[in-house]
């Protein structure tokens, strides 16, 4: 079982575009994962989408959708980002 849920999904990314009964094709070697769509059907969805309200405006949870990187970048707190420690290499998370 794979789970990981990034911020893009609540942004038009293609996890947000998903229907029930969709297909995903997990590639580990390629370290990707696709909606696999007839074409143009995920730009038919991305045209009838509209964005979830706002969970929050404050507060912890407003602090994570507004400020949480993709998993590709760290998935960690963009103002966090060179400010010290380690960083954080791509086959960590």
């Amino acid at each position: 079982m794979v789970l990981h849920v990034p911020p893009k999904a609540a942004a038009a990314g293609d996890l947000a575009l998903m229907h029930n009964g969709d297909r995903i094709t997990l590639d580990m070697p390629d370290c990707s994962l696709t909606l696999d769509a007839p074409e143009g059907e995920l730009a038919y969805r991305c045209s009838r989408w509209t964005p979830s309200p706002a969970h929050t405006d404050r507060g912890y949870v407003s602090l994570y959708t507004s400020h949480v990187q993709q998993a590709s970048q760290g998935a960690d707190f963009d103002f966090l980002r060179g400010g010290s420690g380690s960083p954080v290499p791509r086959d960590s998370h």
